[in-house]
């Protein structure tokens, strides 16, 4: 199988990326049955996804950058990662929750951001490089990034979705995605991306999940599009950060295997 992801790239990173979308919601759905608790079904979820990525990372035998000494001289790379963490308070009231929602919300953003970046940027991102370096790291990144933004899509299985939300979803997916390979490739750390991708989670959850939402005043299919329009343009900036780092990387002729 190993033979084949590296043969095929593009149609095995779909294809694991498939699998992991199925499982996640194979698990939720049989969570369901014992636990009506969206934090349950969301930690069971997170859970096999994280094993899955497990998976792919021995199957496919790649090296991830858990920790270098390069980030010790390039910290400042993560500062604009790390200001996200901010966003999701923008314009929401935060309530506490109890001490035991804490503790599911802790866990499953941790092991949210745990699965998606090592099977995006660790995996996914490795295995397009090594199979296409004649393709360039930029597009490798690119490529891997587009399959994070729409990986989104799959949140249209949820009852509450709606298609126009998940749109936008996809596309600062997109945009993040590209924001933290870059970092990554700069930084040979992947640790504080898990890091700072699951406490993005955690504030999304603590503010979306928690806190009641007053009711939307604007009707109609773009209205939704409209309202989280200011959360793509706030995450373009990865997107330009992102490009800026991989472009100085290829000028300054820094390998990253």
């Amino acid at each position: 199988m190993r033979g084949f992801c590296f043969r095929h790239p593009l149609l095995s990173s779909l294809l694991l990326l498939s699998v992991s979308i199925g499982l996640q919601q194979y698990s939720s759905f049989l969570a369901s049955f014992w636990s009506d608790a969206a934090l349950d079904r969301k930690l069971i979820e997170n859970s096999v996804g994280a094993l899955f990525s497990l998976w792919v990372l021995l199957m496919l035998r790649v090296r991830i950058y858990w920790w270098s000494d390069q980030l010790v001289r390039q910290s400042y790379l993560l500062l604009l990662p790390m200001s996200y963490l901010l966003v999701n308070f923008l314009g929401e009231a935060l309530v506490w929750p109890t001490w035991s929602q804490l503790f599911l919300i802790a866990g499953e953003s941790l092991l949210s951001g745990f699965l998606e970046e090592v099977l995006l940027r660790g995996c996914i991102l490795m295995l397009i490089f090594r199979a296409m370096p004649e393709q360039g790291l930029l597009r490798a990144v690119l490529l891997s990034s587009l399959m994070f933004g729409l990986a989104h899509w799959a949140n249209l299985l949820k009852v509450e979705a709606d298609w126009i939300t998940v749109l936008a979803q996809v596309i600062y997916g997109f945009f993040i995605g590209v924001g933290f390979a870059a970092v990554y490739v700069r930084t040979c750390a992947l640790m504080p991306l898990i890091l700072i991708h699951g406490g993005i989670n955690m504030t999304d959850a603590l503010t979306l999940d928690i806190a009641t939402e007053a009711p939307d005043v604007a009707t109609g299919p773009w209205a939704e599009f409209v309202q989280i329009a200011p959360v793509i343009l706030l995450c373009l900036p990865l997107l330009i950060y992102g490009v800026f780092l991989l472009r100085l990387s290829q000028r300054r002729r820094l390998h990253f295997h």
